[in-house]
């Protein structure tokens, strides 16, 4: 069946009845039951109950053309509503990873400070730093959106970054 994507609801209304009218009309078991009952019975079946089988069937189309616009409207709800879901919980995702990203800023502006101390050798820095690496390994394996993936790369960085700053000031 065409879609009238410029046209007016009103033509694709009177398109679907048509489509479901031509249907009834050629393929109807009552305009099959009475062609047969015409020509086994050999009497003519008067016009006006023709005219009440189209009359009938014109009804029943405009019926159908309804119930499948309808139909379509049922599952066009149905996905938009799926659609908004996904959009809620997308932004609901979005403002998670925002508050993760914020709280792991927060970890590592710590642990900056925390190097920093190492660096200048302050007292008890090597302990900080310790306490600071076993409350971002609790935070990474804490929260789910992480795998562990992220745990074994964050050891892995620190050690690196701990090599590191061992080679520089000893």
């Amino acid at each position: 069946m065409p879609e009238f994507k410029n046209s007016t609801n009103v033509f694709a209304f009177i398109w679907a009845v048509f489509h479901h009218w031509t249907t009834l009309m050629s393929g109807g078991i009552i305009t099959v039951a009475l062609g047969i009952f015409e020509r086994f019975s050999g009497k003519n079946v008067p016009l006006w109950v023709y005219g009440m089988i189209l009359i009938f069937f014109v009804f029943l189309a405009c019926y159908l053309a309804w119930r499948d616009e309808r139909r379509q409207s049922q599952v066009n709800k149905s996905k938009q509503d799926e659609l908004i879901k996904q959009l809620q919980d997308q932004a609901i995702q979005k403002a998670r990873r925002k508050e993760l990203r914020e709280q792991l800023g927060e970890l590592f502006r710590e642990g900056d400070q925390i190097r920093w101390g190492m660096m200048t050798q302050k007292a008890g820095a090597h302990e900080d730093h310790s306490q600071w690496l076993a409350t971002v390994r609790r935070f990474l394996s804490s929260e789910s959106e992480f795998d562990n993936s992220h745990l074994a790369r964050f050891d892995a960085t620190q050690l690196d970054a701990l090599n590191e700053f061992i080679k520089e000031f000893n």
